[in-house]
């Protein structure tokens, strides 16, 4: 379910609760993936 939908810039975010994040060990391996992410994204590979 979409909860929050807002634009900035030519980008459209749409916020959705469809998962949620029960433990700690969960939120540490997203925040990781997250940090690989953007990582790969400003080193330009």
């Amino acid at each position: 379910m979409i909860v929050d939908e807002c634009k900035i810039g030519n980008t459209r975010i749409k916020v959705c609760d469809d998962a949620c994040v029960k433990t700690q060990e969960e939120i540490d391996r997203i925040l990781a993936r997250v940090a690989k992410i953007i990582k790969k994204a400003l080193s330009g590979t």
